[in-house]
């Protein structure tokens, strides 16, 4: 069987991407914690985050630990966890700890999802005008956008003329 004097993750570990509301769940090998432990949310340190990451962690059974982030992950953004390993074999009464004690992961990056183009009647005066309809992975404010775009026709630069946010229904609503 397994070697009772070494402490090890057996669960996937999060990595790439992950939601921005996002729970780490890390199961180990063998029970870290006594039975009434379990269930108590604690501040102790079982894994470091760089950049710091305010939270909580929970003990869901003896090996089952759970990190809960205080509030939403920031956007954009990579992560390096680190096992407190010292800690977790101390506290498991095993020897060691192996595999490794770090991972990464991040959340989604902000792009441009997509941007449709079109011809619109625009203004009092009804004016065929191009109108596009830009959507990003993030809320953004619709004040920083024309500084940050580049628009041209026919290699004429022009300048953006309004721009405005559309909260978008979220799906299911009925309207």
């Amino acid at each position: 069987g397994p070697d009772a004097n070494i402490l090890r993750v057996t669960s996937a570990l999060p990595e790439g991407v992950v939601g921005r509301d996002a729970m780490i769940p890390v199961t180990f090998s063998r029970g870290v914690v006594p039975p009434d432990s379990v269930n108590h949310w604690t501040e102790t340190p079982f894994i470091t985050f760089s950049p710091a990451v305010p939270g909580k962690f929970v003990w869901e059974d003896t090996a089952k630990l759970v990190f809960s982030p205080d509030g939403q992950l920031p956007g954009d953004a990579r992560f390096t966890a680190t096992l407190n390993t010292s800690l977790l074999v101390e506290m498991s009464g095993a020897k060691e700890f192996e595999g490794p004690g770090e991972f990464s992961f991040g959340t989604e990056r902000f792009t441009m999802r997509q941007a449709e183009f079109f011809y619109d009647r625009i203004g009092e005066q009804r004016q065929v005008g191009i109108r596009a309809n830009l959507e990003f992975t993030y809320m953004v404010n619709p004040q920083d956008i024309p500084a940050h775009i580049k628009l041209s026709i026919d290699n004429e630069p022009q300048s953006p003329g309004r721009v405005m946010t559309a909260e978008h229904a979220s799906p299911g609503s009925g309207s």
